[in-house]
């Protein structure tokens, strides 16, 4: 072998000093990308995070607020439209928002989303009239939340504080900034948007699905408001339903492009699972809409009876995260899933057992068991979606889903509104056409007459109650049927 001169070994020292020199920018490069990447991943996740609750906080609010605002745009026969004009909204934009997202992308579709909810919240703040409220309000609702149940907190807590205008008004800077975030930083890979399938706007499912409900909703409150069920007014749109539901579901299941992949949801386990949250949504909601009216009726004031939904806050966050944990650890979802409906149909059981003597933990204890069941039967219907629909459904599947739990909302509050006000009537007479105002007026009644109107009220509330543990109990039937899957395997049929 040759030796190496002094010059070659020098050459070769600064060579390799300079590979080295290189090697550690490149290091300290990658580091500093990488940094970089997480910053923008927490900015991402934050925002979206930040608008999810946002989003939650402003449909639940109406639980506790919904009097206040009835009776400030004297609005008192419109009691029902005010509580369900956001759920309305919900339904449609839900259903609709996978599909527009397909065609046009995501990112253009939250941009949008974001501007028509800062549009519908400011619009609700500054209402002058209960008609416009109802127009306005259906812009302002895209999905729930795990914290959703907070929004009745925030309602009361708002409008006790400087009225409940502001408790939409808050929210407009705070949804503006946070959509230039999500419009400036989330960065999403739209190829199948630009496909020609994927480019074809379902026109016509679009619209039967948006005439469907609403028709849906404009027969079911009237007849539960006037409660004369043979109006022409209340028949007449609950007719149209039918041929409308028809086209809808004809037109979607023929459709290259549907704004409702009925195919991926006619699929064993996802349809059974859309069974189970139409019955289980409908009675949570409900739930916390009537059990602060109940505290109402005993004298609490707005702000102490939404104190009572922290428990169900809590409880539904914390339980969601729990099986959350639990089910990546035992990668199993199906005898948890009925476990909690179970849990929460005995939740609706105890509620029936609600006297005007009970004891004043009881409302706590009852809602917090609400949580942990409804709290973890999100979770694992989520799983049950994720292990059998392909990642190309996804979006619409999951749109549509939450569809399902809306209207069910809907269809839960107007089936409570009637049997609340049937039964109020039947016991003390015709009373003012207002749930939450009656409530109310109760206490400023004279002594023996108080009493019996407390009667009544709790007369009519243990019937509703009844009503949601009977829904409760129908959710279970379902998900015994839901096929047992681990989670990770994708079985799309």
């Amino acid at each position: 072998m040759t030796a190496q001169t002094d010059g070659e070994k020098d050459t070769d020292t600064d060579a390799g000093g300079e590979l080295d020199e290189l090697g550690g920018t490149a290091q300290a490069a990658l580091s500093e990308s990488s940094a970089v990447k997480k910053r923008r991943l927490v900015v991402v996740i934050g925002s979206l995070w930040l608008g999810t609750l946002l989003m939650a906080l402003d449909e639940t609010m109406i639980a506790t607020i919904a009097t206040p605002i009835a009776s400030s745009l004297s609005a008192t026969s419109s009691f029902s439209w005010i509580t369900t004009a956001y759920v309305i909204g919900s339904t449609v934009s839900q259903a609709i928002g996978g599909h527009l997202a397909n065609v046009f992308g995501r990112r253009k579709a939250l941009a949008g989303n974001y501007s028509l909810f800062a549009l519908g919240t400011l619009f609700c703040g500054l209402a002058m009239s209960h008609l416009r409220l109802f127009l306005v309000g259906r812009f302002a609702n895209v999905l729930y939340g795990i914290v959703m149940a907070l929004g009745g907190l925030y309602g009361a807590a708002i409008h006790a504080a400087i009225g409940w205008r502001w408790a939409f008004l808050i929210q407009v800077p705070v949804i503006v900034l946070d959509g230039a975030v999500v419009f400036r930083y989330v960065k999403i890979s739209d190829q199948r948007a630009n496909t020609a399938a994927h480019r074809r706007l379902d026109v016509v499912g679009m619209t039967t699905l948006v005439a469907t409900i609403v028709l849906l909703q404009f027969g079911l409150n009237h007849g539960s408001t006037t409660l004369v069920w043979t109006d022409p007014a209340t028949i007449a749109p609950l007719c149209l339903v039918v041929p409308c539901l028809a086209v809808f579901l004809y037109t979607t299941y023929h459709t290259e492009s549907p704004v409702v992949p009925l195919k991926a949801l006619m699929q064993r386990s996802v349809g059974l699972i859309q069974i189970t949250a139409f019955f289980s949504t409908g009675c949570f909601v409900s739930s916390m809409f009537y059990v602060p009216l109940y505290l109402e009726v005993l004298g609490l004031s707005v702000f102490d009876a939404a104190l009572r939904l922290i428990p169900l806050a809590a409880a539904f966050g914390a339980c969601a995260g729990a099986v959350g944990y639990l089910v990546l650890r035992i990668r199993r979802y199906y005898h948890l899933n009925i476990l909690l409906l179970s849990t929460a149909a005995i939740a609706y059981g105890l509620l029936c057992s609600l006297r005007p003597d009970s004891s004043p933990w009881k409302p706590y204890l009852f809602l917090g068991i609400v949580g942990i069941g409804v709290g973890g039967t999100y979770v694992t219907n989520l799983m049950g979606i994720l292990t059998s629909v392909r990642e190309e459904n996804m979006a619409t599947v999951q749109s549509a889903s939450w569809a399902v739990r809306s209207t069910d909302v809907v269809i839960g509050l107007t089936i409570s509104s009637a049997i609340f006000q049937m039964k109020v009537r039947q016991a003390v007479g015709q009373l003012d056409n207002t749930i939450g105002l009656g409530a109310v007026a109760v206490q400023h009644l004279p002594g023996e007459e108080r009493e019996h109107s407390v009667n009544a009220y709790m007369g009519a509330l243990r019937y509703v109650f009844y009503s949601l543990l009977a829904q409760g109990l129908f959710a279970i039937i379902p998900s015994l049927f839901v096929e047992d899957r681990e989670t990770g395997k994708v079985e799309d049929g």
